[in-house]
């Protein structure tokens, strides 16, 4: 797994868990300059910018690690979190161990999250657990057109709802950090009623609470297998946003921008 940024003055940095740190590290920057090349970025990323660390890929890929299984106990005992030992559960042994041994040195990067969540810094691995999921749940990521978009259909009096796969506390916490919550009149979280996208049933649950009808609704996502479907399934029109393989069949296809015209 691999953290990549370009046109910064920072590193790409990455933990791997399937190749040693050379032909990795080649893989990784030979990606990053195609997307610095696409994206015609004033400053792409050197070689020397690209760090992989490959002291957690045990026998080889999928192969099981003690490092790996203990991470996964204690994100499952402290976050009630279950991560996947091939990809998640080796990267977050490898970043306990980092975090442990002060590479690559976090007070740098981390100070502006301490100052501004009164956060300590402590070398154990429940302390850093604690932290990683404390930060991807408080900044989390929108579409830049997101809460302008929901402000807009607001006004115009649109029902509005979130329908979500996850577990219902950590989905919770992210609507929250990012805005959304307040914007929407339901929130139907997976772990809440007991039913996941694509089944139709979770969309049913949506309508009722809004008091919608299928024919007059429609799902705004950006997975295909899960949000798309799940709409097909509910018979309700979907409009799917670009970004990974589309395999199913959406009503509308565009960016999320093109909702201003389209509602």
């Amino acid at each position: 797994d691999m953290a990549v940024g370009v046109d910064t003055d920072g590193t790409v940095t990455g933990i791997s868990i399937n190749r040693k740190s050379g032909p990795q590290k080649d893989l990784v920057y030979g990606l990053a300059q195609r997307v610095s090349e696409k994206l015609k970025l004033e400053n792409p990323v050197q070689k020397e910018d690209v760090v992989v660390y490959d002291d957690y890929v045990g026998a080889g890929y999928s192969r099981p690690t003690q490092g790996m299984i203990d991470a996964v106990k204690l994100v499952a005992r402290t976050e009630a979190i279950l991560m996947d030992p091939v990809y998640t559960g080796k990267t977050m042994a490898g970043m306990i161990d980092l975090y442990k041994h002060h590479k690559p040195n976090p007070e740098g990067y981390l100070s502006e999250y301490c100052q501004k969540t009164g956060w300590v810094l402590e070398r154990r691995p429940e302390a850093f657990v604690s932290f990683w999921f404390g930060l991807y749940l408080d900044y989390p990521v929108l579409y830049p057109e997101a809460l302008p978009l929901l402000r807009y259909l607001k006004e115009k009096n649109y029902k509005l709802g979130i329908v979500t796969n996850g577990n219902t506390l950590t989905q919770s916490r992210k609507l929250r950090s990012c805005g959304v919550d307040d914007l929407v009149e339901v929130s139907i979280i997976s772990d809440s009623v007991g039913v996941a996208k694509p089944s139709p049933g979770i969309y049913y649950i949506a309508l009722e609470r809004l008091q919608a009808k299928a024919e007059n609704a429609l799902f705004v996502g950006n997975n295909p297998d899960t949000d798309i479907l799940g709409a097909i399934n509910a018979g309700v029109d979907s409009f799917f946003i670009p970004g990974r393989t589309l395999t199913q069949t959406p009503t509308y296809i565009g960016e999320l921008k093109e909702l201003f015209q389209l509602l």
